[in-house]
């Protein structure tokens, strides 16, 4: 009866330390299941950023190239507005003191003013806007499946190997297991460990 009793107790001890074993290989397997992931998604992001912070960068700069050489256009008519509106109202003050000699002594001055005014208004040719377009922005879809089929988080089938299953299921009771010739991986190597851990019989392995 003790011999029994012993036993049983060895087997609830070996089932107990089993259960931390695989509780400790769970969270070691989370936690670097948890570190890949946020590391690959963390390299993704960062390249995403990268991106979008270049091309608004490049957008910007664009922008301003171009609003500067629009601004320095107009600047320049306004310029050219402001000695209009000083030849004007030259103009008008004489006309309206009815300078008619004075009028005529300055005429060429006026004529030589609208003569180089007419050839500074053929030269200041407003710049043409370079039209830019986003894209490749519908192909971030297809990308976005991309990426959630490749980044997952799935169940591996449990290992089997029916044919050492067999064997071992025919040859339980026997104390010596003659395992040459067999090619055993470390998959295989495990169903043997755990079978040696859970029998009651002392067995040998022969390879």
């Amino acid at each position: 009866i003790s011999t029994r009793l012993y036993s049983i107790q060895s087997s609830l001890e070996y089932r107990i330390n089993q259960a931390d074993s695989i509780i400790n290989e769970t969270n070691t397997h989370c936690q670097s299941s948890r570190l890949k992931i946020t590391e690959a998604i963390a390299s993704l992001r960062e390249i995403v950023n990268t991106h979008e912070r270049n091309m608004l960068e490049k957008i910007s700069t664009i922008e301003q190239e171009q609003k500067k050489q629009l601004e320095d256009f107009k600047n320049s008519l306004k310029n050219e507005l402001q000695n209009l509106n000083m030849q004007k109202a030259t103009f008008e003050i004489l006309v309206t003191n009815n300078n008619h000699t004075k009028i005529l002594q300055i005429k060429k001055g006026f004529d030589n003013y609208i003569h180089k005014t007419k050839g500074t208004l053929k030269s200041l040719q407003i710049s043409t806007r370079t039209e830019f377009s986003v894209q490749g922005l519908d192909q971030l879809q297809l990308l976005k499946q991309k990426i959630e089929q490749y980044g997952r988080y799935i169940e591996i089938p449990a290992y089997h190997n029916s044919e050492l299953e067999q064997f071992i299921s025919q040859n339980r009771k026997k104390q010596k297991f003659n395992l040459n010739n067999r090619n055993l991986n470390d998959s295989d190597m495990k169903i043997l460990v755990d079978i040696l851990k859970e029998s009651t019989v002392r067995k040998t392995f022969f390879f």
